[in-house]
């Protein structure tokens, strides 16, 4: 990530290259993001970078209110995104993809951010500076985002967009301003995009970040994001029901995004503490085997018995690869009946769902779950907390 935007340091100009990436940041957000951590000595050694760049004209900020004190929201000038674009040799009316330093070019009066927008921009950062973090920390692991400038579309409008390689999701801020109609649109829209997208590559998924609860009960889902989640899915359900077990849709809240995207866009690796309570459970008599890193099968004699995941946060398509794996994993036979043939099961592994989430059993509708496969196909499905 280093550069030399601005002649002599790299830190300044690894700021204005934040600064263009995000669309603007605050003071923490952007210690987080050059310094991988925000103490009070980062915080020192990032306001006077600040002032530098202010002093030559390269950054401005306007000033919002939070619980505690007044903020300051920092952005780059006109001045500021020219001398980032004539590094880049960025020309009108190039585009871009945003991704991997393919910037585009975009008129100041548009990549200004808006101050009425604050709690939503705060929100975006936040989970952009996570996303950062990890394309510093795995340079090889070609992880990179890119804003809404560059996600939109005519009919989609992502908050932005996370890559790796060429794997992408999409990134929705969500402060409940979308409801009934409203949200059923947005879906619309993303349901047009997906088609359209049939001929290259789907995203794998749509990180719906929804803001921190007042309260947070580490063994409870929120009651109130609950009926929101529940809204959400629904809606997503209807109006991309064709894409359910290709395109995830996750619901989670913001303090949880950096834990997510380590667990979707890092190598992969075994879940270690659902292995070691498998194998004592089910001791060296039976075989442990694993797919797509949440998906743990345990066979015998050729056989799959059962079939284990871990759910810690709500995501829709987990369900459905579960039942898919099910249906891979169940075995038929076919009897006659004089002149009719039957086919009935003979075996169907168990699906059991480990969390710890204690009222996980009572969020979940199975109608609306499963309403794409036939009930008298599902086995038990066993809790444990």
């Amino acid at each position: 990530m280093i550069t030399n935007i601005v002649r002599n340091s790299v830190k300044q100009s690894q700021l204005i290259e934040f600064l263009a990436k995000t669309r603007g940041g605050n003071a923490e957000q952007i210690a987080k993001a050059l310094y991988q951590k925000c103490t009070s000595g980062e915080l020192t050694k990032t306001y006077e970078l600040l002032k530098k760049l202010e002093r030559k004209g390269y950054i401005e900020y306007f000033v919002y209110s939070d619980d505690i004190s007044q903020r300051r929201f920092y952005y780059l000038t006109k001045k500021g995104l020219e001398l980032f674009q004539d590094f880049y040799n960025i020309k009108e009316p190039y585009k871009g993809t945003g991704f991997f330093r393919d910037y585009g070019y975009f008129k100041h009066s548009l990549y200004k951010p808006k101050p009425n927008q604050i709690k939503h921009l705060l929100m975006c950062v936040d989970a952009m500076v996570d996303v950062y973090l990890l394309m510093i920390q795995y340079p090889d692991l070609n992880i990179d985002f890119a804003n809404n400038l560059y996600a939109a579309t005519r009919n989609m409008k992502a908050d932005f967009i996370i890559m790796k390689s060429k794997e992408t999701y999409y990134a929705e801020i969500d402060r409940s301003n979308e409801r009934g109609i409203a949200l059923s649109e947005k879906f619309k829209r993303y349901n047009g995009h997906f088609k359209k997208l049939e001929n290259e590559k789907l995203p794998l998924g749509i990180y719906f970040i929804v803001p921190n609860p007042k309260k947070i009960k580490q063994d409870y889902f929120d009651a109130s994001l609950q009926k929101r989640f529940m809204s959400v899915a629904d809606a997503y359900r209807k109006e991309c029901a064709d894409y359910l077990l290709n395109v995830d849709l996750c619901f989670l809240t913001v303090s949880d995004f950096s834990e997510i995207l380590q667990e979707d866009l890092l190598p992969d690796k075994i879940n270690e503490e659902l292995v070691k309570y498998l194998r004592e459970k089910f001791g060296p008599s039976f075989n442990l085997s694993w797919n797509n890193k949440d998906i743990y099968y345990v066979k015998k004699g050729g056989q799959t018995h059962y079939i284990f995941t871990e759910i810690r946060w709500q995501r829709i398509n987990i369900w459905y690869k579960l039942l898919k794996q099910q249906e891979g994993h169940s075995e038929k036979v076919t009897t006659e009946g004089g002149l009719l043939k039957f086919e009935d099961f003979n075996h169907i592994p168990e699906i059991h769902i480990l969390t710890g989430k204690r009222n996980l059993i009572q969020l979940i509708d199975f109608n609306k779950q499963f309403n794409s496969y036939n009930s008298d196909q599902l086995c038990k499905f066993i809790f444990k907390t």
